[in-house]
């Protein structure tokens, strides 16, 4: 599976790690990393994760209060 972010997905990751490294510096590095790794484990397991609406599913990041919403396409 290959993961293609929606445009205003990454303007709001960009933003929330801007939001975060103002907080403390280099936990913008770490939402980021986080979300890197959210993301290779939503390409290995894609439907791992918890339905939400019909095909779309959400992945919680770790550490941080954002969910990933993708659905798999066959």
């Amino acid at each position: 599976m290959k993961l293609i972010f929606d445009p205003e997905a990454l303007v709001e990751m960009r933003e929330a790690a801007a939001f975060y490294e103002d907080c403390k510096p280099g936990l913008g590095r770490s939402f980021l990393d986080a979300v890197e790794v959210a993301s290779a484990e939503i390409v290995k397991y894609p439907r791992m994760w918890r339905k939400i609406k019909g095909r779309f599913r959400r992945y919680l990041v770790q550490r941080f209060p954002y969910g990933m919403i993708y659905t798999p396409i066959e």
